[in-house]
């Protein structure tokens, strides 16, 4: 038989996080939430890079670290982001304005900025790693690059906002 989806016990707007019952609006469940709407979202935009994949681990970790206290360590990947930010700048024309975003990646940096502003806020009041923050951050830079770059190899020419 298959187990049940449903437990009841969340009905009154509490879950369980860290062996104590909390409130769903809490920050830490409202990052938590933030960061698994990211993985979703980036899971739409798998066919626009293999690197989407790690990314989407890493943030099945960050969410587990949120919620368990679990240590992680982000320093490499955030240089594997940073790696690829440079790698694929290099390969695009030079940006000195605002552009209109296109295509789901956009979306994703997006939501990206959204759960690191949703972590900011949990970390005045809880702490959570630097490492966290610094991930989320390159990961919004590494999702924009992404983004132009993908867009640039379709044909799809950068709007400039003026």
């Amino acid at each position: 038989m298959a187990s049940k989806i449903y437990t009841k016990r969340g009905d009154a707007g509490e879950t369980y996080l860290r062996g104590n019952r909390v409130s769903k609006d809490s920050l830490r469940v409202i990052a938590i939430g933030e960061i698994d709407e990211l993985s979703s979202v980036i899971g739409l935009c798998k066919s626009e890079g293999d690197e989407l994949d790690l990314i989407q681990k890493d943030l099945f970790a960050i969410g587990t670290l949120l919620s368990s206290n679990k240590e992680i360590k982000l320093g490499s990947r955030i240089k594997e982001l940073e790696r690829g930010v440079d790698a694929y700048s290099e390969k695009l024309p030079k940006l000195d304005n605002f552009i209109l975003p296109k295509g789901c990646l956009h979306v994703a940096r997006a939501v990206c900025r959204r759960a690191e502003r949703a972590v900011v806020s949990l970390s005045k009041e809880e702490p959570v790693p630097g490492e966290v923050l610094a991930y989320l951050n390159r990961l919004s830079d590494f999702l924009f690059t992404l983004a132009r770059y993908s867009n640039n190899l379709k044909g799809l020419k950068e709007e400039v906002w003026k």
